[in-house]
């Protein structure tokens, strides 16, 4: 959407959390920034990382102003580990691609999507 920032889901990392080596599944939403033509048409991020594991979506005014409406019009959805934009590189592979790196070597199947 256009008044909305685009986030990657990477699954399979059961190695991130050792209580949870159980679930197979894995989810994370990391967010990107705005596009340089997303700026220059005014436009604003619709989503916000609220913590570690959370990404509100901030409902847009349709009307084209790019605005957000009011709280009443968020919806919240949960994930195994969330980034916001200022995350670093480096975090990210050390939280989800080193893990899913190690079970490979040691012969576990495992899928990144990005």
């Amino acid at each position: 959407p256009s008044h909305c920032c685009n986030h990657g889901l990477v699954g399979k990392c059961s190695v991130l959390d050792p209580a949870m080596s159980e679930d197979r599944i894995r989810v994370f939403a990391r967010l990107r920034p705005l596009s340089v033509q997303e700026e220059d048409r005014g436009e604003t991020c619709a989503l916000l990382v609220q913590d570690d594991r959370s990404v509100a979506v901030l409902a847009v005014d349709t009307g084209g102003t790019g605005s957000h409406r009011d709280a009443a019009d968020i919806s919240v959805f949960a994930f195994d580990a969330c980034f916001d934009v200022a995350a670093p590189q480096e975090d990210v592979y050390q939280r989800i691609g080193r893990p899913l790196l190690q079970e490979a070597l040691e012969g576990v199947s495992g899928c990144l999507f990005a």
